[in-house]
């Protein structure tokens, strides 16, 4: 079974650190995905591009 992360409670924060943490500890942790939303203050494309060298196997999702 593949068991991903929602982190919509993030989008309304001003700083991507908190986020790209988030991601790093659930790949660490060894979920299969990290979503989040495309709303809120942080654009999901960039947020994926930033989180990619820090959790290098999770698997983005974003939705709206």
């Amino acid at each position: 079974m593949r068991i991903g992360i929602n982190f919509s409670n993030t989008t309304m924060l001003d700083s991507i650190e908190p986020v790209i943490e988030s991601a790093r500890r659930c790949d660490a942790d060894g979920f299969a995905h990290w979503w989040l939303p495309q709303s809120g203050y942080l654009d999901a494309l960039t947020v994926f591009a930033a989180v990619g060298p820090s959790a290098p196997r999770i698997e983005t999702v974003s939705y709206t």
